[in-house]
This record gives C-alpha cells, sequence and structure tokens, in this order.
C-alpha cells in the first residue's frame, strides 16, 4: 500500500510540474545544475535537501521546470541551483520502507537565498513546495 502512495505522490508532482512549466516560457539559460554565485535581482539561490535514515527509493524534484527524479539515493541529500523568479521549487521523497523497526520518517527542506521556505517530514511521503515570487 505504501509503494502505491508512493508512486501516486510521485506522479502527481510529474503532472502539477509539466502543467506549471507549461504557463511560463522556458529560461534563457539552463542554471538547474549551477550552485548558487552572484545572482541577479531576478536569481536566487535554492537548496533542496532530505534528511533520514537509510536510502531513499525515489527523490523528485522540480529542475528548470521540468521533475527530475533520482532513484536509490542515500540520505542525507543535497542538491543546490539557481532559479527564476516565478519558478515553482518543489522536493519529493519517500522513506526507506526496507528499514526494520526504525523510525522511516523523511524531511524535505526548500532554502532561498539562505532562508527555509518550507519543510515537511512524513513515514510514507514528504513534500515540500514554494514559488519564488
Amino acid at each position: 500500500m505504501r509503494s502505491v502512495s508512493v508512486t501516486c505522490g510521485l506522479a502527481i508532482i510529474a503532472v502539477l510540474a509539466a502543467g506549471c512549466s507549461a504557463e511560463k516560457p522556458a529560461p534563457s539559460s539552463s542554471s538547474g545544475s549551477e550552485q548558487g554565485g552572484a545572482a541577479g535581482p531576478d536569481t536566487h539561490a535554492v537548496v533542496y535537501e532530505v534528511t533520514g535514515p537509510g536510502t531513499s527509493p525515489a527523490i523528485t524534484l522540480v529542475d528548470v521546470d521540468k521533475p527530475v527524479t533520482e532513484n536509490n539515493v542515500p540520505l542525507p541529500w543535497k542538491k543546490e541551483v539557481s532559479a527564476k523568479r516565478g519558478t515553482i521549487l518543489s522536493v519529493m521523497a519517500a522513506p526507506d520502507f526496507n528499514l526494520e523497526g526504525a523510525d522511516k520518517t523523511v524531511t524535505c527542506t526548500i532554502t532561498v537565498d539562505g532562508k527555509e521556505v518550507d519543510t515537511q517530514s512524513d513515514e510514507v511521503l514528504a513534500s515540500c513546495l514554494y514559488e519564488l515570487t
């Protein structure tokens, strides 16, 4: 039942990300893999983080208006990117369901320009969402 919840959750974020990207023009430069640095007034340093025990079977984030999924990710995990104003920031993570007798809680966090803007914890699917304005 939990794998169905995780699969449904990951499918929902993919649909949301696709819907959001259809309304916005594509960025003029691919900044998704760049680390924070000198940012202009419309560009923000974004840090996605996921913490918890073990290995996450899937972490999905929106990177330059498209969903990207990383599988079998050792935790803790962190990714730094630059994003422009108007971007929907999203990260979802599933916990390590193979851990027996341990706390399976996974936590996602989105930080923008050094300020934490969303953090969520769950034993099934942690999901963080923030729109850069």
